[in-house]
């Protein structure tokens, strides 16, 4: 986090610019998510950190970011599943508060169209748990797991899909010494999918 908030204010110093570009039809838009967590890596040794970045996806496969975020997670947790969890649900809520936005400035009718979220994620535990029967024998992890596979169910969210660690953009919000360069590069050129 201390690394996210630094690099933030490097490029404050320097001049950049975020381009929105062109994303095409709006029917075909999305919502890409990319959330990560690092399990009792702040100064205190007890809490975690997690992180989100949120992209607007156009059917040319253009992007812009909409939100991103760093911070402490909300409560002491003891895996680096809850950690994850707690960071994807975060991400999720933002995501689905921006999908709504986004329905009502773009159709002007709540619920005429679901801009899809789609969930980028490389914690393989997670993943697993969100797209299975099974459940987890921590009660709050469970009440939180079972809440984003209501959202899959629901179709609020449309896909949880794990990625690599080393194509986890939000990873350099949540750790030290991970490198922005990918992420850089993204925000430049406005293209996710290069």
């Amino acid at each position: 986090m201390f690394r996210a908030n630094k690099t933030l204010k490097k490029l404050k110093l320097k001049e950049s610019s975020i381009l929105f570009p062109d994303l095409g039809d709006p029917k075909l838009m999305k919502l890409v998510v990319f959330s990560d967590a690092s399990h009792a890596n702040l100064p205190d040794g007890y809490s975690s950190a997690g992180g989100y970045i949120i992209f607007l996806v156009g059917n040319n496969k253009r992007s812009c970011p909409l939100a991103w975020e760093a911070k402490k997670i909300r409560r002491v947790v003891k895996s680096t599943l809850a950690a994850e969890t707690l960071a994807l649900v975060e991400a999720v809520d933002m995501a689905y508060y921006l999908g709504r936005i986004l329905t009502e400035i773009l159709y002007r009718n709540k619920s005429s169209c679901n801009i899809p979220i789609e969930c980028f994620i490389d914690n393989k535990s997670l993943w697993e748990n969100a797209h299975s029967t099974k459940g987890v024998s921590e009660r709050r992890l469970h009440i939180d797991i079972a809440a984003i596979k209501e959202m899959l169910e629901r179709k609020e969210i449309s896909a949880i899909k794990w990625v690599e660690t080393s194509h986890q953009l939000s990873d350099c919000f949540t750790k030290k010494g991970v490198h922005v360069r990918k992420l850089l590069e993204i925000l430049k050129s406005g293209n996710l999918y290069s």
